[in-house]
């Protein structure tokens, strides 16, 4: 019984091949009415004469001069006009959009400080150096994991209000339930 399955199973595995290798052909039949049963080519090349490809390309590249022509006046059009004397505007940075630069410490159990106070908006570079067994630091959502001596930068902006724990997420010995600060946001 198991034969005559695995025969069927074949059969209909060879149908299914052919019909979808039927179905993805690019040819198609042109209908007796039209000339007979010969197959064509989805994309036929048509034939044309030497004069006839000339005048193509001639209005083709007629077309694309019309086209860079009207680009380069709407070009003109939207460029301000400046007189070269009239000096620029300069803007202004204001001092409270400049980035807070911290330096952390990660070591047995303790991050050095363990309490950083921000005033809300503003922008901090914090680089953090494990100073000697693998950490971890998890704060704003942002995770990064501190191999010995080598400094990592995490970079957010205070964005609300409030109290933000930071912790460890590396375990790094018995104390790294310990190992925890606070992001205080005014």
């Amino acid at each position: 019984m198991s034969k005559n399955l695995l025969k069927l199973f074949s059969a209909i595995l060879m149908l299914s091949l052919l019909f979808i290798a039927a179905c993805s052909s690019s040819t198609k039949t042109v209908p007796e009415s039209s000339g007979g049963g010969s197959p064509v080519s989805e994309n036929p090349v048509v034939p044309i004469s030497e004069d006839q490809a000339k005048e193509t390309a001639v209005a083709s590249d007629t077309t694309k001069a019309d086209q860079t022509t009207d680009a380069k006046s709407e070009i003109k059009q939207e460029t301000p006009q400046t007189n070269a004397a009239e000096p620029l505007p300069q803007t202004v940075t204001p001092a409270d959009t400049q980035v807070k630069e911290i330096t952390m410490k990660a070591k047995a159990w303790a991050f050095e400080p363990n309490t950083i106070e921000l005033n809300k908006g503003d922008k901090v570079k914090l680089t953090v150096t494990a100073v000697d067994v693998k950490h971890g630091i998890s704060i704003f959502g942002i995770n990064k994991k501190l191999e010995p001596n080598k400094p990592e930068v995490i970079e957010f902006t205070a964005d609300e209000a409030g109290e933000f724990p930071f912790f460890c997420t590396v375990f790094c010995g018995d104390g790294h339930g310990s190992m925890k600060g606070m992001v205080v946001v005014r």
